[in-house]
């Protein structure tokens, strides 16, 4: 883990926001948008196209999240 880096704050708090985004990346990241990507990369789309219909919602909503945040 980066704890006792520069990329790990020791405020409490900004602690506690490091540790929300991760939590938010394997939520809502990785499972709608990264998976979605690794299939369209490896031409894996159709095989998959059921299981893309069903992650596209939720991956826009982790992309407005982000958006809102950037």
């Amino acid at each position: 883990m980066s704890e006792e880096t520069e990329f790990f704050p020791t405020d409490k708090f900004k602690r506690a926001q490091v540790m929300q985004w991760l939590f938010f990346e394997q939520y809502s990241h990785e499972p709608f948008i990264a998976t979605s990507r690794f299939w369209y990369l490896t031409g894996k789309a159709q095989e998959y196209q059921e299981a893309l219909q069903q992650k596209q919602a939720p991956g826009y909503a982790a992309l407005g999240v982000m958006e809102q945040h950037l």
